[in-house]
């Protein structure tokens, strides 16, 4: 087991690093950012999610994700193995949560390779049953609003539809090199040593 001292700094806060929602990676929990919306869900069948990405400005190998957010049941997570001719980015899941069991979501990845961006997909969310209930009682009732962006069709009529996550912050660890450790090993004994000395 890897103590608290052995993870690396939080990949996310580098100096370089974007995504497509800032305020999921700029240290602050009171900022909000929401993923952006892919696919679309019918009322009935889905090809429905949604999506952050996020951007390293140097490949690390990644083992640890925590995600600060309330509203995430489903996700799946995926790191780009390096694109080729044919397409710039060649996404491989790394992590699926079927079911998520606590918040913040604390996510170990077990097998990691060197990748500078990452990108989690959001499947289902822990309000999206009331979310489509109300939807489908405002459609019914003709109160929907129709500016939500994705849509789709039930009994004949368009309804429209935006289920987004809601995340404060997402935090990405790797290990520390064994030159790292031994590092902060040193300037642990360093200042032991010179409170000694003031002692």
């Amino acid at each position: 087991m890897l103590t608290e001292q052995e993870w690396s700094e939080n990949y996310a806060l580098m100096e370089g690093v974007n995504s497509s929602s800032p305020q999921m990676i700029d240290g602050d929990l009171n900022t909000v950012g929401e993923t952006e919306t892919i696919g679309q869900r019918y009322m009935y069948g889905s090809s429905w999610g949604s999506a952050v990405s996020i951007k390293l400005p140097q490949k690390k190998n990644i083992r640890r994700i925590v995600i600060h957010t309330e509203n995430i049941k489903k996700l799946n997570i995926y790191a780009d193995k390096g694109g080729s001719a044919l397409s710039e980015t060649d996404w491989q899941l790394i992590k699926e949560i079927k079911s998520v069991k606590a918040y913040p979501i604390v996510i170990p990845v077990l097998y990691a390779f060197p990748t500078d961006h990452i990108r989690i997909v959001v499947t289902d969310l822990t309000d999206e049953g009331a979310n489509r209930r109300k939807e489908r009682a405002e459609f019914y009732r003709g109160t929907a609003p129709m500016e939500r962006g994705m849509y789709g069709f039930a009994g004949g009529r368009r309804f429209y539809s935006n289920y987004q996550a809601r995340i404060s912050e997402i935090e990405i660890y790797g290990y520390k090199t064994a030159e790292e450790t031994a590092a902060a090993k040193s300037d642990t004994q360093r200042e032991d040593e010179l409170n000694t000395i003031l002692e």
